[in-house]
């Protein structure tokens, strides 16, 4: 900056500058307050918007309780049609899916089981969902179906490698033992009982009780 040999020079100078630039520091400031106001406008919208997922899920558990169906299905249909990415969202349709299986609408229950899993980021209850589809597959019969999703999903192990695939997915052993069911109802028994085996190592290391798996395992023999 220029050096001003007086206190009148520098006012001077000071004039005319904001003679020249008045315009552009009253845009900055008023984009600068815009900001501030997006902000805050975003903030209260963001706090609205989950104050209204919760009041709808809240609905759906006075109507799981009540045991009001219709309720429980509406509200979680409002949840995925405005509040897709909340974790009630996904709560809600597990507790659907429920529903839809009392009622006997098997296919709308899967339909259910697949949302949760492609829109939750809760990985449990993305396994659960997993589960949960794979034994409604199982009880109705399309094993064919059950195989082809469980498949990937298991991962048949020794005792010296189980503990570090229950670190990364503590649900693997109840994979692995559904696996073994599925093989054994397809009569392929000796994958029944490596699939068997692998979940019973990883119950133990889980510290999961095993005695209805012993006993389906040695039913299948050595």
């Amino acid at each position: 900056m220029e050096a001003y040999e007086t206190e009148e020079q520098q006012v001077a100078a000071i004039k005319a500058w904001w003679k020249d630039n008045y315009q552009k520091v009253a845009v900055v400031a008023i984009v600068g307050i815009g900001s501030i106001l997006g902000v805050q406008s975003y903030l209260k919208n963001v706090q609205l918007k989950k104050e209204s997922a919760s009041d709808h899920f809240n609905q759906v558990l006075s109507g799981a309780k009540d045991n009001q169906e219709d309720i429980i299905i509406g509200r979680t249909e409002i949840l995925k049609n405005e509040h897709a990415d909340s974790p009630y969202t996904v709560q809600a349709s597990m507790l659907k899916a429920k529903v839809l299986v009392d009622k006997k609408d098997y296919q709308g229950a899967i339909k259910e089981f697949d949302w949760v899993a492609s829109n939750t980021t809760d990985e449990s209850l993305k396994q659960i969902s997993y589960i949960r589809k794979i034994k409604l597959l199982m009880e109705l019969g399309n094993n064919n179906e059950a195989m082809n999703e469980i498949k990937p999903l298991v991962n048949i192990s020794d005792k010296s490698s189980t503990e570090s695939i229950i670190n990364s997915n503590p649900f693997m052993p109840v994979l692995n033992e559904i696996y073994g069911d599925l093989l054994v109802i397809l009569n392929k028994k000796n994958e029944a009982k490596k699939a068997y085996d692998s979940a019973l190592s990883g119950f133990i290391v889980s510290g999961v009780s095993t005695e209805l798996l012993q006993i389906k395992r040695n039913d299948l023999g050595e």
